[in-house]
């Protein structure tokens, strides 16, 4: 659920301020864009279409493909001038790849992707996802993002022997 999904990011961040880290949290935002503290940790909110509340799959599938570049502008009006050593990644969405690839190049940095779900695959074996264009469109992005992750995080031993067969096809 969702609440788990921000209760283990939350978790994550905290601890990692926790032990010294400065943190700086990239996060959508239905209002408007904005920087400002939320808890004591600096958060960039990024106005997006909701994807997350959506239920139409058009305007879902729009909001995963425009979110990258929205994201890319406000870091470059908000946070160009910083320094970071790591972008930890989550998936979904998986298009968030080309954001973090960004990051990382300019600050030379190294990305931790979080493996939540083998994406698209999962989706596609569920029925959520049926168009075979949306399907290798998204096979483009998890390729990419195993091939230029620094470290990938999996969520279950399951997924690790996915994510690895994955691993390999991409090598």
């Amino acid at each position: 659920s969702d609440n788990q999904q921000n209760n283990m990011y939350s978790d994550l961040v905290n601890a990692f301020i926790k032990n010294g880290h400065n943190v700086t949290v990239v996060a959508p935002s239905t209002d408007d864009t904005h920087i400002g503290f939320e808890q004591g940790t600096e958060v960039l909110r990024v106005k997006t279409i909701p994807f997350v509340w959506q239920k139409h799959r058009i305007t879902k599938g729009l909001s995963m493909v425009v979110m990258p570049y929205s994201y890319k502008q406000a870091y470059k009006k908000f946070l160009r001038n910083r320094n970071f050593d790591w972008v930890i990644v989550p998936t979904p969405s998986i298009t968030l790849i080309d954001f973090a690839e960004s990051v990382k190049k300019q600050c030379n940095c190294k990305i931790y992707l979080i493996l939540r779900d083998i994406h698209p695959q999962s989706s596609a074996s569920l029925g959520e996802i049926k168009s075979k264009f949306a399907i290798r469109y998204l096979d483009y992005f998890s390729h990419k993002a195993y091939k230029i992750s620094d470290i990938v995080g999996c969520m279950s031993l399951g997924n690790h022997d996915e994510c690895e067969g994955l691993l390999s096809d991409s090598a």
